[in-house]
């Protein structure tokens, strides 16, 4: 079982791909696969869902497939701060380093 999302970006539906290779639906069980989901015993209910039978097939075939939940990226703001804060090491030459 693999978690997923299907669609076009900002518009995906949840999905789950079982073992033999078909994609179905978790739109009955979530309108995302997101933290409250995953905390609220979501996995659960999708094998509970998968063993029951009644979860719609989607056709996938040139449709994006995205990941199982949204994933913020890193902004700019934290990356600077970051790098202006670590103490920046001091660099020798070789022949300093053996001359020590």
């Amino acid at each position: 079982m693999k978690l997923m999302r299907v669609g076009d970006r900002g518009g995906e539906r949840p999905a789950v791909r079982t073992g033999d290779g078909r994609v179905l639906g978790l739109a009955a069980l979530t309108p995302d696969i997101d933290g409250a989901f995953l905390a609220g015993g979501g996995l659960d209910r999708v094998r509970a869902a998968l063993e029951e039978g009644g979860l719609p097939e989607m056709e996938v075939e040139g449709v994006r497939v995205g990941a199982p939940s949204p994933v913020r990226a890193r902004s700019s703001a934290s990356a600077s701060t970051t790098a202006t804060t670590r103490p920046r090491r001091e660099r020798r030459s070789r022949s300093a380093r053996w001359s020590s």
